[in-house]
């Protein structure tokens, strides 16, 4: 997918969680890329690099890495004005690892 696609999944889901760019909320969901390239190429081919896009969930005490086919179910599935709790309970749902933030 696209960066486009993974900006739009993101802007709906912070649009369910109540979250704008002048709230103050603990919840957030943010773009996340991984770039890699392969160690190797034909001679006189050039190196792709090859983008993943992911969605980052976090509230500050937990975080969540969902690609972009999990985020996009978990925008459907969560209610808006949705609350951390039931947010990440979504993602337990999909047996996405969550992870304390230290």
């Amino acid at each position: 997918m696209l960066e486009s696609d993974a900006r739009k999944i993101v802007t709906e889901i912070q649009q369910k969680i109540g979250q704008d760019d002048t709230a103050d909320q603990a919840l957030s969901a943010t773009v996340k890329t991984d770039r890699s390239q392969p160690s190797y190429s034909p001679p006189g081919a050039g190196r792709p690099t090859f983008i993943q896009y992911y969605i980052q969930i976090s509230d500050g005490s937990r975080t969540a890495l969902l690609d972009l086919d999990q985020a996009a179910a978990l925008r459907d599935e969560i209610e808006p004005n949705a609350d951390a709790d039931s947010v990440f309970g979504a993602i337990r749902s999909q047996e996405v690892r969550i992870d304390d933030v230290e």
